[in-house]
């Protein structure tokens, strides 16, 4: 093949999936396939080897296209991006948020919505049904976004003991609302899901944290916060 037929076939390479890598078999691009199963975004891994001169000779065409002269290379919507760092990096990537987890996040607020609305539309006589079923759901959910880092530092193996008690005390501050009347209650869970959220922002502890994962737990703790502010304000 020409040069000209091995830069025709790398274009036609390049734009036949939304993200294309061209790697060599020693590439190690689990993380960044890891990445794009989250997302969900359709990949195309094409393999480079020098096995022969024609080989070798199409490898030379894609650094001269590109410009780089190392693998692996990642084309995204046929277009040179970069390595795995750029895609990593790219508003594609970094700041999508998985369909699952975009799902299941919202789905959680639909307990609190259905407590608060039965709060404030139900009588008296029912009003603490509705209470007890809020704060309830609500000292879970704050036990449970706790128990995410005490998660992550198992896996991790950064056992340290100052994220460790960190990571329990959204639990004992949920279990002490439990035992508060409903106002205050609400008060404390509010404060304790708006602390948690802080302390992750933190350099250190928010480089531990996927951006996508930031950026949705930015979004539904301020939906939470607005939903507990107005089941304190209606309990006092």
């Amino acid at each position: 093949m020409s040069g000209r037929e091995h830069l025709d076939a790398l274009r036609q390479d390049a734009a036949s999936a939304p993200v294309v890598l061209f790697v060599s078999r020693l590439t190690d691009v689990r993380e960044l396939l890891r990445r794009l199963d989250e997302l969900e975004l359709q990949y195309r891994i094409v393999t480079m080897s020098m096995r022969d001169g024609d080989a070798r000779t199409r490898f030379h065409v894609l650094e001269e296209w590109t410009g780089h002269h190392t693998l692996p290379q990642v084309f995204l919507d046929g277009r040179f991006i970069g390595g795995p760092t750029e895609l990593l990096a790219h508003p594609r990537l970094a700041g999508g948020i998985p369909r699952a987890g975009q799902w299941l996040g919202y789905a959680g607020l639909v307990p609190f919505v259905a407590a608060l609305a039965g709060f404030l539309l139900s009588d008296a006589a029912r009003q603490q049904y509705f209470a007890e079923q809020f704060l309830a759901y609500g000292a879970v959910i704050l036990s449970f976004v706790g128990a995410v880092h005490w998660g992550l530092a198992l896996a991790t193996g950064r056992l340290r003991i100052m994220r460790l008690a960190l990571s329990i005390l959204p639990a004992l501050l949920a279990w002490a609302a439990l035992l508060l009347p409903a106002a205050p209650a609400a008060w404390l869970l509010l404060l304790g899901f708006a602390g948690l959220r802080a302390w992750e922002a933190s350099g250190p502890v928010a480089e531990t944290l996927p951006p996508w994962y930031r950026q949705l737990r930015t979004r539904l703790t301020g939906a939470v916060g607005l939903l507990v502010l107005v089941f304190a304000l209606a309990a006092a």
